[in-house]
């Protein structure tokens, strides 16, 4: 025990230790920034809030002038658009659980969340989503019905997601 590593080990380790600690309050501290923003903002709602009251709205967007919708555009107060496929909304809808005339609240704010995580860890070590090949092929083959760590904007219909 007297090689001369052994004590930079030691000193590394604190180091670490030291780190790990500053991070976790960094983290904390984050998420209590959060959860003061959220109690903001739902002052400012009124309790019955819906996605009119909020200047939610779907619109289609049709595609070469056919009438024929191919894609719908969920616009917030003309602050912010996502553009969605309409089988795709069609999908959320039948999978919308929540409080009724919240739906396109909450698709926008979910198609933004996965559309920020997925600019933050694309190509990274943190990127857990598996190729739609590899999803469809487990579905079919080994009757799979369950997405961890997926993206509910492109999970397979029928399957639930966390």
């Amino acid at each position: 025990m007297n090689s001369p590593n052994f004590g930079s080990s030691m000193v590394s380790m604190e180091v670490l230790r030291e780190a790990g600690s500053t991070i976790s309050l960094l983290c904390y501290n984050l998420a209590k920034e959060v959860a003061e923003f959220r109690g903001q903002v739902e002052e400012q709602l009124p309790s019955d809030w819906n996605d009119a009251i909020i200047g939610m709205k779907a619109s289609d967007v049709a595609r070469n002038g056919s009438g024929h919708s191919a894609s719908i555009v969920l616009d917030w107060a003309n602050r912010a658009q996502v553009f969605l496929p309409a089988l795709m909304l069609r999908k959320l809808q039948e999978r919308y659980t929540g409080y009724p005339g919240r739906l396109l609240s909450a698709i926008f704010s979910t198609h933004i969340r996965y559309e920020t995580q997925q600019l933050i860890t694309a190509n990274t070590m943190m990127d857990f989503r598996l190729p739609s090949d590899t999803l469809s092929a487990l579905s079919m083959k080994a009757n799979i019905s369950a997405e961890i760590w997926s993206d509910p904007m492109s999970s397979l219909s029928g399957n639930v997601f966390w």
